[in-house]
């Protein structure tokens, strides 16, 4: 028969291995928990670069077309506002949401589209504005072209 001592040694024995097993699953699940903050925060870090590295894009792009192309659009504009044709097939890029991809648009196509309340526009994450359905063009393009329509609307009501 077994001694009192070697129960309790027993006892303990099963205690610890006890112990030891829910340590070591409070462990792993600590464990697994930071591996899924971690996995998140790394999901964050390439979201918010990617979504930095479009609004770059975006503004880099904005920029060299007005430059290049700023005043070959204010004629289209002007044709535009006096009703006139466009024989200059200057185009632009935009994307489009629902096929997820850049096409080119003429500048004369897009004019119809856009309001000469160029506050009201809401500027994207992307630095873009829904122009039209699933269409965005870059926000710095889009008050360009608002906002020297605006002006032309203004002086000619003078």
């Amino acid at each position: 028969m077994p001694t009192i001592t070697q129960k309790n040694d027993a006892y303990l024995a099963r205690t610890k291995k006890s112990l030891d097993v829910e340590k070591k699953y409070y462990k792993t699940k600590n464990e697994h928990k930071k591996e899924k903050e971690q996995q998140e925060n790394s999901k964050n870090e390439e979201r918010i670069a990617r979504e930095s590295s479009i609004l770059y894009r975006t503004n880099t792009y904005s920029e060299f077309w007005i430059f290049n192309m700023g005043d070959r659009a204010r004629k289209i504009v002007l044709s535009f506002h006096e009703n006139k044709e466009m024989k200059d097939p200057l185009h632009v890029n935009v994307f489009d949401k629902s096929s997820r991809a850049m096409i080119k648009m003429k500048v004369s196509d897009i004019l119809p589209n856009l309001k000469t309340d160029y506050e009201s526009y809401h500027v994207n994450k992307f630095g873009q504005i829904r122009f039209h359905k699933d269409l965005y063009l870059a926000s710095h393009i889009v008050l360009f072209l608002a906002r020297y329509m605006d002006e032309l609307q203004n002086s000619s009501d003078c």
